[in-house]
């Protein structure tokens, strides 16, 4: 056994120990503990806001100012009451929650996360969610945020020490295949990635685990002909700002109704509102990598561009934000940080019909000028989008401030997490 394994060993067999604590502790008691913790991080002037940014900004290499909008609108709603609404709409009772009840929600002896990407909001619910069911919980950092789980481990030892003993943090390299096998040797594995990673890790579980995988999503925006374009994008380029497009809820394409100088006002307010967020939160550092990515796919457009495409680039000098103007509706891929390409699009069903072979991966859809058609029978606009499957759809402006609730498929929280739940999900 490696020093890496042994190491995971021993959190497991303190978490254990720590589990048959937690299981004796009164569900109000654990409840309450962790409403207090939800409205401290809450709190835009509070500890965990302030170290998160300043620990980020060096760790993930996000701008100060922009981990701080983003985090201040997050988190905004992500408080006690958020929490009692949870267990109201999943639970009903919180009594449910107590091991002493006569039919308690059950939950796993111990619950492993692996985490991936650089956005604290999923990893406060990953780490929060189990403990709330009273599953302690053993984590694996993602590679670009190795802060969040610690500051969140240290302010709940201030609200409750044993919570926060029920909390074992092991870092370890993704290849290390002795720490992996020790790692997934749990009765309930939550893992985040790329969906090759998810199915790496999958293959390594034992046969009977609960295996609740998330894997990568992104969003979409759709903007009517009538809508007024500055105002639009205002809005829309905060969602495109916020945490430099990588996390779901980031605007990665935008498709816009109209003829081609419709949609090129649309694009060029675009571009206008992210040079003019650039000042108030510059992008973050990216490698030679993003670079290069975002280089070539910049180069791409121009020549085809000079080939007679109906394509139009709006980019500045530097790289800190690019937007391509697309003549039809046919996927391309982006680099992101920054980098959204807008496709044109006759009608809003065209947009809708565009974004279909990305089910799987779409997670919201912004909206905004389109008509809900009501009669009838048919379902409206939103319906069919979230037919289609976007969890979320929302006004420009609010991609990034979803409730505390939100799951990115649609369904419940906890039931993923428990025995009596679902056998496997994957997000």
């Amino acid at each position: 056994m490696s020093a890496q394994a042994a190491d995971i060993r021993a959190a497991q067999l303190r978490l254990q120990e720590a589990g048959q604590e937690l299981r004796r502790l009164p569900a109000a008691e654990r409840i309450a503990a962790l409403q207090q913790l939800l409205d401290a991080l809450a709190d835009p002037l509070g500890a965990f806001q302030s170290a998160c940014t300043e620990q980020l900004a060096s760790h993930a290499g996000f701008h100060p100012e922009t981990i701080r909008a983003g985090l201040r609108l997050a988190l905004e709603d992500w408080n006690g009451s958020a929490l009692a609404a949870l267990i109201e709409n999943e639970v009903g009772d919180p009594a449910n929650l107590d091991s002493r009840a006569a039919s308690p929600l059950s939950a796993f002896p111990l619950t492993g996360c692996i985490l991936a990407g650089s956005i604290p909001m999923p990893t406060l619910q990953a780490l929060l969610l189990p403990l709330l069911l009273g599953s302690p919980v053993l984590v694996k950092p993602a590679g670009r945020d190795r802060v969040t789980p610690k500051l969140f481990a240290r302010s709940l030892a201030k609200f409750h020490p044993l919570l926060a003993r029920c909390i074992e943090i092991c870092d370890f390299a993704s290849d290390d295949a002795p720490a992996i096998d020790a790692f997934v040797q749990l009765p309930c594995l939550v893992a985040s990635g790329s969906d090759a990673t998810l199915e790496r890790i999958r293959e390594r579980t034992p046969s009977g685990q609960r295996f609740v995988g998330h894997g990568h999503r992104l969003s979409l925006a759709i903007v009517g002909a009538d809508v007024e374009a500055e105002d639009w994008a205002e809005r829309a380029a905060r969602d495109v700002a916020l945490w430099d497009q990588l996390g779901c809820l980031s605007t990665a394409a935008v498709y816009a109704v109209g003829d081609r100088s419709r949609v090129e006002a649309v694009a060029r307010a675009l571009a206008e509102a992210l040079r003019s967020l650039e000042a108030r939160w510059p992008r973050g550092r990216i490698g030679a990598g993003v670079e290069a990515a975002i280089r070539d796919a910049r180069d791409e457009a121009r020549f085809r561009a000079a080939a007679g495409q109906e394509v139009a680039l709006m980019a500045p000098d530097d790289d800190a934000f690019t937007v391509v103007l697309e003549p039809a509706s046919d996927w391309r891929s982006t680099p992101l940080h920054r980098f959204v390409r807008v496709y044109r699009v006759a009608t809003p069903d065209e947009a809708r019909v565009a974004l279909l072979p990305l089910g799987s991966h779409l997670a919201a859809v912004s909206v905004d000028g389109v008509a809900i058609d009501t009669a009838g029978d048919s379902p409206d606009f939103e319906a069919k989008l979230r037919a289609a499957g976007a969890s979320r759809v929302v006004a420009a402006g609010g991609m990034q401030a979803p409730p505390f609730g939100w799951h990115p498929d649609g369904g419940p929280l906890l039931a993923g997490l428990s025995p009596r739940g679902l056998r496997s999900t994957r997000a």
